[in-house]
This record gives C-alpha cells, sequence and structure tokens, in this order.
C-alpha cells in the first residue's frame, strides 16, 4: 500500500486469470500485485506470451475486473 500522503492511481491484489478452451484451463495470471502511486512511471514488460495485454485489458476494464483506480473502486461485470 502506498503511503497516503502519495494515493495509487492503480492498485491490484491477488490478481488471477484463466482462459478455458474445451477442458484445458491455461492459467495466463496467478497472484498478481500491483500498486502504481499517483505520479510514478512504469513499463509493463515481459516475453510474448507473458500476459503484458492481458494485465492491461483488466485494468483498462475490457475484461472483467474488481481493483482500485485513483482511491476508488473499479468493478468490470461482463
Amino acid at each position: 500500500m502506498p503511503p497516503k500522503d502519495n494515493p495509487s492511481i492503480v492498485e491490484m491484489q491477488n490478481v488471477s486469470k484463466s482462459f478455458r478452451r474445451g477442458d484445458i484451463e491455461q492459467h495466463v495470471l496467478s497472484g498478481i500485485d500491483f500498486v502504481l502511486p499517483t505520479g510514478v512511471l512504469a513499463a509493463i514488460m515481459g516475453v510474448s506470451g507473458a500476459g503484458k495485454s492481458t494485465l492491461l485489458n483488466l485494468m483498462g476494464g475490457i475484461d472483467r475486473a474488481h481493483f482500485l483506480v485513483g482511491g476508488g473502486e473499479h468493478i468490470r461485470e461482463e
């Protein structure tokens, strides 16, 4: 948790995401904790298929998610 004098702009706790294809479930993200304090510039980097786009889709509200943005709760349902 960021200090109260510098609240987070985005905060995600224990984020997990999986995709199902038929009988196979592929876990893409598991137990991700992420805090981006206000005024901090960050980059999300990783190899192809690491889950970067999936994480950004959750943060951007494109996929279902429940997290904090600018200190307020954000819930995106289907």
